[in-house]
């Protein structure tokens, strides 16, 4: 049986590659902390994380992570900081690079803008 994909999806040299692209964008477009269909609030979000999720905030300076529950790690891209919460602790993004939040446990996060 011989698979005819429509041109939308493009040539791609396997499958494989298909999938892989497939699922990355699916990922860019949820942990990047905005979702497809529908916009979040500006000002305020809360998000539950089981153990080893994460999430990432495009453009988050100025916002103020809270870890409400468990234990997160936060690193911005290209900064060689890595900071720990706990909760109830809180961190000021003070740069405009990619935040990641990696749940170390179980955990719940509150980003608010300021």
């Amino acid at each position: 049986m011989n698979l005819t994909l429509p041109a939308v999806f493009g040539h791609w040299s396997s499958p494989r590659e298909l999938f892989g692209r497939a699922i990355a964008w699916i990922a860019r477009s949820h942990v990047s902390g905005r979702a497809a269909t529908r916009p979040i609030s500006p000002t305020r979000l809360t998000w539950t994380l089981h153990k080893a999720a994460t999430q990432s905030i495009l453009h988050p300076r100025g916002m103020r992570i809270e870890c409400l529950a468990g234990c997160v790690w936060l690193t911005h891209d290209s900064d060689p900081r890595d900071i720990v919460l706990q909760a109830p602790a809180t961190y000021l993004a003070d740069r405009d690079s990619r935040l990641l939040i990696h749940a170390l446990d179980d955990a719940k996060v509150r980003v608010r803008a300021r």
